[in-house]
């Protein structure tokens, strides 16, 4: 089922927690945020080290098609196996890419853009700012059996072609808050069938952590544009970089003429540039994060399923878990064992969640530890 959502007068922001978090708390894990708790912090130290040198601080970054930036963007065209450098496109984050497809697209007569239910808040947020329309369509019950938040492929083609004014298709996979990936034939029967018009944002920030990338599928449908990021896989959310993969030469066209002169700092260019020198070891940690994710997942599910119901499913840094007494225990893991997680009111009408973001072995059993206590006493 669908439902559509129009402009809302009330302020609009990215909501962290719906209770607040003291972050200067001394020794607090932030298990809340999808942060890269797995990458070792020394990797990132030597690429900033290793980065510092080479620009002047006094000066404004590369133009996007020349100097540092265009290295990157060569670079990413090699990871992302695109033909060009051209088919990359820079962003401050992904959220800044998201604002900017908005902008482009449903600013003038307030056109729509098409998502799913729960998904990242951030598509919703940016194209109300923009002064678009939302349609949301629902996504399974997170408690069918072996297809938890199934995707509604028919009632996503079927809110995609009712009207001329949707502009915007956009698919988080793998989906945040979810952690689900959607399937590779669904997303070629979504493109076969929506209307060329429509721009399909697939949103992979957490890719490196999944069974496929939909990258396969620029080839053949040129309304496709794939979101990533630095933040996750990569460890660099301080230093805020996004990237679009598209081979839609007049879209990225289009998109140079919103973007900013100076998106992206140097030192965070380098720095970029230096980890994807050492991409293999990098992506060696999120095979090792996918691990930890899997234990994590078969720990928490030895716990009382009637306080703890976990998402047996996810190709994410992350695992989610349901509970009618989730309130209470993300106030004891942050007042108790200063764990921080991701409190979810409501993600599915009568259901409460709580969103983990997997740690080191370590914090995982610490986190283990805690709740197994806290199991005991509610």
């Amino acid at each position: 089922m669908a439902r559509t959502l129009s402009k809302v007068k009330q302020p609009l922001r990215y909501e962290q927690s719906p209770i607040e978090i003291d972050y200067t708390l001394k020794g607090l894990v932030r298990m809340n945020l999808n942060e890269n708790l797995v990458l070792p912090k020394r990797i990132l130290e030597d690429a900033y080290f290793a980065s510092e040198s080479k620009f002047d601080p006094r000066n404004y970054p590369s133009e996007l098609d020349c100097g540092e930036m265009k290295s990157l963007r060569e670079e990413l065209a090699r990871y992302c196996q695109c033909k060009s450098w051209k088919n990359i496109l820079l962003g401050s984050g992904g959220d800044q890419l998201i604002d900017l497809l908005c902008q482009m697209k449903l600013r003038i007569q307030g056109g729509t853009l098409v998502t799913v239910r729960p998904s990242f808040s951030m598509y919703y947020v940016n194209a109300i700012k923009a002064g678009g329309n939302v349609i949301e369509v629902q996504l399974g019950k997170s408690s069918c059996e072996g297809s938890p938040f199934k995707l509604d492929v028919p009632n996503l083609v079927r809110a995609c072609k009712s009207s001329a004014n949707v502009k915007i298709l956009a698919l988080v996979s793998p989906n945040n808050p979810t952690g689900i990936q959607y399937d590779i034939e669904h997303m070629k029967e979504i493109l076969d069938a929506v209307p060329p018009s429509v721009l399909v944002v697939l949103d992979e920030a957490y890719v490196e952590y999944a069974s496929y990338s939909a990258k396969q599928l620029l080839n053949a449908h040129p309304n496709l544009v794939i979101l990533r990021t630095f933040s996750k896989a990569f460890g660099l959310a301080s230093q805020r970089i996004g990237y679009l993969a598209t081979l839609n030469e007049e879209f990225a066209k289009e998109f140079d003429s919103f973007q900013a002169p100076f998106p992206l700092n140097s030192l965070a260019v380098f720095m970029a540039l230096e980890l994807l020198k050492k991409r293999e070891d990098i992506l060696g940690y999120a095979r090792q994060t996918s691990r930890l994710r899997d234990n994590l997942i078969e720990d928490l599910m030895r716990l009382d399923h009637r306080l703890l119901r976990v998402i047996p499913k996810s190709e994410t840094n992350f695992v989610l878990v349901g509970s009618k007494k989730a309130k209470t225990i993300f106030t004891s893991l942050l007042s108790r064992y200063r764990i921080a997680v991701k409190y979810m009111p409501k993600l599915e009408q009568d259901s409460d969640f709580l969103r983990i973001t997997v740690g080191t072995e370590e914090q995982n059993l610490h986190l283990r530890d805690a709740l197994y206590a806290i199991a005991k006493e509610v």
